[in-house]
């Protein structure tokens, strides 16, 4: 998983740089143990999901709705369409 690092922190890094009167001198393994030292933020990748229809086919081969499932991970419930789903957590909201 990628590291995350919040923007201020990075830019700051720069910042105490640019106040170096010899910057341009600063060398580059210098500035990449600075960044590299700022803790990575504590996230989680986000899932993103659809409620899909559970059917039964009737008599003429029609889908009868009897459910709705994550297409994330399955989870399958009644017709309750949650923005989120209460299994794994997929945000159900679209884009």
């Amino acid at each position: 998983m990628a590291d995350y690092i919040k923007r201020e922190d990075a830019i700051e890094v720069i910042g105490w740089f640019s106040d170096i009167t010899c910057y341009v001198e600063a060398e580059e393994a210098v500035i990449v143990n600075r960044i590299n030292s700022i803790p990575s933020a504590d996230v989680v990748e986000a899932k993103r999901g659809k409620w899909k229809p559970i059917c039964d086919a009737n008599e003429l081969g029609d889908c009868i709705q009897i459910g709705i499932y994550c297409s994330e991970c399955g989870f399958d419930q009644t017709f309750c369409e949650s923005p989120y789903c209460p299994y794994c957590g997929a945000d159900m909201r679209g884009e």
